[in-house]
């Protein structure tokens, strides 16, 4: 009630259903099988074919009481096993469980603030994408002006190493990064736009997936041949289709809300 009175906000309430792992059958479990949880996948009559079917089944019927129970709060809900011992993890759906709550949060910075306190990769990931679709914009709205094309290229980057966690955090400056990389000043049409993106895909090579220098650079020749060649003799209408289809593939695979809506005209 304090959050919607200070900020006229209501936050979504999401139901974590936990311990899925123990839902019997019980030894039926791995945290590395997709299991099809979906509420719609299957008939509660039909039969099972065997023990792993079996604990689908009896998965989704726990979720649909939980849900029962829960119905005047919410329908928004996360099934999760969240065992995390010295010796033993089988943790399970927690990726989805921290996406739906970045998804959830309706202030911008805090979502990025809660990405960067989280430890899963895909999340991170998925802001980092963002950001680099950001600074893509950005430089495409700037043209040919280098001193400002460098500053949103170097703020970029320090915008990725800010939500990766320390253990694949490199002691390397930003400047040092972009000089192994090769980053060199452009005025070459639409090199810029090209150029950012590939920063922003070895910046998350490096920084959030923790790969070797070589690997990101390897990372930042590949992205910006690929873009050059997609921007070259285009229009600016088309470097704006570019980048909104860059957006909606970037949605579609971390399951994020898109920067760009259809029928935006900003």
């Amino acid at each position: 009630m304090g959050h919607n009175e200070t900020h006229n906000t209501e936050l979504p309430i999401i139901l974590v259903i936990n311990q899925i792992d123990l839902v019997d059958p019980a030894r039926e479990w791995n945290k590395n099988t997709l299991y099809d949880l979906s509420l719609e996948s299957r008939d509660d009559s039909s039969k099972p074919g065997n023990a792993r079917e079996q604990k689908e089944i009896n998965i989704i019927k726990c979720i649909k009481a939980r849900l029962e129970d829960y119905r005047e709060l919410t329908n928004i809900y996360v099934s999760v096993s969240a065992c995390w011992q010295e010796y033993e993890d089988t943790r399970y759906n927690i990726d989805q469980l921290e996406l739906q709550i970045y998804n959830s949060i309706p202030d911008d910075a805090a979502k990025y603030g809660f990405g960067g306190v989280t430890a899963g990769k895909p999340l991170k990931q998925a802001i980092a994408s963002k950001f680099k679709l950001t600074a893509a914009w950005f430089t495409l709205g700037v043209g040919w002006v280098p001193r400002v094309t460098k500053f949103i290229q170097n703020l970029l980057v320090k915008m990725i190493t800010k939500i990766a966690t320390p253990d694949q955090y490199q002691n390397i400056t930003i400047e040092e990064f972009l000089e192994q990389l090769g980053v060199r000043p452009t005025q070459i049409k639409f090199s810029n736009v090209a150029m950012t993106l590939a920063i922003g895909e070895a910046a998350i090579s490096y920084f959030i997936e923790g790969k070797s220098l070589e690997e990101a650079r390897r990372a930042f020749v590949q992205e910006e041949e690929h873009r050059k060649t997609e921007l070259q003799d285009v229009e600016c209408e088309d470097v704006i289709k570019i980048l909104q289809e860059i957006d909606r593939e970037i949605s579609a695979r971390y399951g994020i809300p898109p920067l760009y809506k259809d029928g935006d005209s900003n």
